[in-house]
């Protein structure tokens, strides 16, 4: 159906009144134009308005063509940037051509799965997970087993379990490609504003080593104590002691370490807070008798947001090339 443009449409409107209008005149008496005339008219007017409607969808037809020219380009550069990017992902895929293979599947008490990656050549390489939660029992444990493409695995096995007493147990043993097993068994347990644990490590040569670490808090700061007794049964130990004075806004931070030989090491920090920043001061006790210090001083201009800080420190005896900076204020013992 061909569609009817408003402007022919008003046009044909107008030379049906016009014919209206010349009958009712000849009705009247009045003296009337020929319908020659009329129909001249109306032709003109019909032929302006055609014209004048193809030169309209000229103009949008060409300013469309002219808008969708440059979506097109700029659809063509970006497939041409995708189709380049397609090829050189397929082309990283082909260098790097690998299938990676996952099972999983959920247990009673827990989960395992195998993953299973093949590469080049035939070559594959597996990773066996599981892992098992008995809450009644209150224990855990996980498992996870990698095996190389030559076929050498690696495994370990972990477990945990809590006792009647509330403290947690905790076994980790890796197995390596050779055979050769390193464990480490830990103990943890919880009280009153304290924590302790004991923990065994033993090497693939059987030899093991124990440590002992304990936390505890108390009214005016904390206490953390911590051993370690090695295979051949010398014993290294750290003590920090850290006191919390909130009315004059200090905290005093002792370290002690003692080596395997007795020889100790104290380091003694204070922290001072004043109104426009804090000062630290640090005085340390190495071996043979030398000491050193270290001063801080931190402040802050609140008008110009400035900060200013100095240091400065001291050394006896005097350092020398040779010396192994047993003594030096600027380590920093956590």
């Amino acid at each position: 159906m061909n569609t009817i443009h408003r402007p022919m449409l008003m046009l044909a409107l107008a030379a049906l009144l016009a014919a209206g209008s010349a009958s009712a005149a000849t009705v009247a008496g009045a003296p009337s134009a020929s319908p020659d005339s009329m129909l001249s008219v109306v032709s003109g007017k019909f032929a302006l308005a055609q014209s004048a409607d193809r030169q309209r969808r000229a103009n949008r037809s060409s300013s469309g063509r002219r808008g969708a020219d440059r979506p097109q380009r700029e659809r063509r550069s970006t497939d041409r940037r995708k189709s380049t990017d397609r090829r050189g992902n397929a082309e990283r895929g082909r260098r790097d051509n690998r299938t990676v293979e996952r099972d999983r599947e959920r247990t009673e008490n827990g989960a395992r799965g195998t993953t299973t990656v093949t590469g080049e050549g035939g070559r594959s390489a597996t990773r066996e997970r599981s892992r098992e939660v008995d809450r009644e029992a209150g224990t855990a444990s996980r498992s996870s087993t990698v095996t190389g493409p030559e076929g050498r695995s690696r495994t370990v096995d972990q477990s945990a379990s809590r006792t009647e007493d509330g403290a947690v147990q905790r076994q980790t043993t890796v197995t390596g490609p050779d055979g050769n097993t390193r464990s480490v068994d830990s103990t943890t347990t919880r009280g009153e504003g304290s924590i302790s644990r004991q923990s065994t490590v033993t090497g693939a040569d059987g030899s093991t080593r124990t440590i002992d670490q304990s936390a505890t808090r108390t009214d005016t700061g904390f206490e953390r104590q911590s051993t370690v007794t090695g295979p051949d049964g010398q014993v290294r130990s750290r003590e920090v002691t850290g006191t919390v004075d909130r009315e004059s806004g200090t905290f005093t931070k002792d370290v002690v370490t003692t080596d395997a030989e007795g020889n100790s090491r104290n380091r003694s920090t204070t922290t001072t807070r004043t109104d426009d920043g804090f000062t630290r001061d640090t005085a340390i006790t190495g071996r043979g008798g030398a000491s050193g210090t270290r001063n801080v001083s931190v402040s802050r201009d609140p008008e110009t947001g400035e900060v200013n800080r100095d240091v400065s420190g001291s050394r006896t005896p005097a350092p020398s090339e040779d010396d192994g900076g047993d003594a030096d204020p600027g380590a920093d013992d956590s």
